[in-house]
């Protein structure tokens, strides 16, 4: 059984995904900034969240505690941050 054109173009459309079109290319967040940013805040404020993240991320970067702040992390690519407080 065969259907009219516009027929399949009405289900061609409605089988389609409720995404953006351009999801591949908007706005990337580089992992390196991601995780700056998780070390400020993470320094600024006693978030639980956060601690779990630390506590539970499979990531391969590694952080470095002292006092309970974060004084460095290392990239998989090993560059090293180090954090000013």
């Amino acid at each position: 059984m065969e259907l009219p054109h516009d027929v399949l173009l009405i289900v061609r459309d409605f089988s389609r995904p409720l995404t953006r079109p351009d999801w591949r290319t908007l706005h990337l967040m580089p992992s390196d900034i991601f995780h700056l940013d998780f070390t400020f805040t993470f320094n600024a404020t006693f978030n639980l969240a956060l601690i779990l993240f630390l506590q539970t991320q499979t990531s391969d970067y590694v952080y470095t505690l002292h006092e309970g702040t974060i004084q460095q992390f290392i990239t998989p690519e090993k560059r090293c941050y180090y954090i000013r407080n």
